[in-house]
C-alpha cells in the first residue's frame, strides 16, 4: 500500500522538465517536427535527421511538491500526512510521455515525407480524496458506508 504511494512520489521527484510541446510546436516552422502538431506546415529544411529524445509532462491539481517535501536541520523530509489534508473532493492527475526513437525526412518541391516512431502516454485521471486516504490510513475509518473509489 505504501509502495505505491511511494512509486507515485518517485515518478513526481524525478520529473524535472515541464516543457509546452503541444503549445509552441505548433507555428515554429524552422523544426521538423511542426508536422506532429501542424501536418500543414512543410520544413524548410530538405533532409532531416532527429536524435532520440524524451518528453514528459506532469500535473495534479490539489498540491506540488514543495507542499510535502521539506528541508529541516539538513535532512529532506516527506511530510505525506500534510498532503492528505490539502487534497480535494476531486483530485484531477495528468502525466504526458513522449519518447522519440527515430526521425528521418526529407522535403521534395511540394510535398515533404517523413518516418517516425515515438512511444506515447497521455493520462488524464480524476481521483476522489477517499482513494488516497484509503491508501494512506487504510479502509477502517469507513467501515459500514458505502465509498466511491
Amino acid at each position: 500500500m505504501k509502495r505505491t504511494i511511494l512509486f507515485f512520489i518517485l515518478i513526481t521527484v524525478l520529473q524535472n522538465a515541464n516543457a509546452q510541446s503541444e503549445l509552441s510546436l505548433h507555428f515554429m516552422d524552422r523544426v521538423w517536427q511542426v508536422g506532429n502538431t501542424n501536418p500543414a506546415m512543410m520544413s524548410q529544411h530538405k533532409v532531416v535527421f532527429a536524435f532520440p529524445g524524451v518528453y514528459s509532462n506532469f500535473s495534479h491539481s490539489p498540491f506540488s511538491l514543495n507542499d510535502f517535501i521539506v528541508e529541516e536541520n539538513g535532512q529532506t523530509i516527506l511530510k505525506v500526512n500534510d498532503v492528505i489534508g490539502e487534497l480535494e473532493e476531486n483530485n484531477i492527475l495528468n502525466l504526458n510521455l513522449n519518447a522519440e526513437s527515430f526521425h528521418f525526412g526529407m522535403r521534395f518541391k511540394k510535398f515533404q515525407v517523413g518516418i517516425h516512431h515515438a512511444a506515447k502516454l497521455n493520462s488524464y485521471v480524476n481521483y476522489p480524496d477517499v482513494l488516497f486516504k484509503t491508501l494512506w490510513d487504510g479502509n477502517a475509518q469507513y467501515i459500514g458506508q458505502a465509498v466511491n473509489l
